[in-house]
């Protein structure tokens, strides 16, 4: 009673890439500390505070927006998503003409 591999390893791909952008924002978290502190001349102690606060937020919101999906269904928290933070449209494109006056 085997399955076949092709589904499962998908599965996999799409948790693993869901995983990444939340593996690199508290990557980025406890590597700008330092330049932030140097900026606002605070110690090591307060820093660390300011990591706990953002990722404790971030949990937070992240259990609010799961809720918000449960209580509305996937597709209308979807749509309040988008229409709370639109995609922004892409730049148009330079004249390549001015560029070489």
């Amino acid at each position: 009673m085997t399955t076949p591999p092709g589904p499962r390893r998908g599965a996999l791909a799409l948790l693993a890439s869901t995983r990444l952008p939340l593996i690199m924002d508290t990557a980025v978290v406890n590597v700008a500390p330092p330049s932030v502190g140097e900026d606002l001349g605070s110690g090591s102690a307060a820093l660390s505070w300011l990591a706990d606060a953002y990722l404790i937020a971030f949990g937070g919101l992240l259990l609010l927006g799961g809720r918000i999906a449960d209580l509305l269904g996937l597709a209308a928290a979807a749509l309040v998503s988008l229409r709370l933070h639109p995609p922004k449209p892409s730049p148009a494109p330079k004249d390549r003409v001015s560029d070489l006056r």
